[in-house]
């Protein structure tokens, strides 16, 4: 059986037509998914940096607030004297320094027997922590004053 020309030149084009097409799929199909896995990368530390940039935020304010309630004068008064002192003056201290930042962090303050004395928070169990709790332990060395570390300090940067 002959082949006719017509025909050879039909499966001839043919042919070409098909392999064109499946390298053309592929290399579209290699494209879409490089730009895909870009975008999904570029979406994600997008994504990644708004939320160290939230928590960035989050950690200034609340650093923020703890220097001024360790600077407070009412709350330094009921720290050394919380059994003869009335808390109301020094609550009001906290109360209005912690304002901005009540709905995000609660925030307890501790005499050097473990003692919660003061806290934000709504239903408070007023738990005691143990005296060997890192900053009671340290608030024992020094009875003079408040203490209070940082990542700057922790550096040597604020002696």
């Amino acid at each position: 059986m002959k082949k006719s020309f017509k025909t050879e030149i039909f499966v001839s084009i043919l042919a070409i037509a098909l392999f064109t097409l499946l390298v053309t799929g592929i290399v579209q199909t290699a494209v879409v998914q490089r730009k895909l896995e870009y975008d999904y990368e570029r979406e994600s530390n997008y994504q990644l940096k708004q939320a160290a940039l939230n928590l960035t935020e989050y950690l200034d304010e609340t650093e923020s607030v703890v220097l001024s309630i360790s600077e407070d004068e009412e709350i330094k008064a009921l720290l050394r004297n919380s059994d003869e002192q009335e808390p109301e003056g020094a609550y009001n201290s906290l109360y209005s320094l912690t304002e901005g930042s009540r709905d995000k962090t609660v925030f307890r303050i501790y005499n050097d027997t473990g003692s919660c004395i003061l806290s934000t928070a709504v239903a408070d169990p007023m738990e005691a922590l143990p005296l060997y709790w890192g900053l009671l332990k340290v608030l024992r060395a020094h009875p003079e004053g408040v203490v209070l570390r940082n990542a700057a300090y922790e550096a040597g940067d604020d002696q």
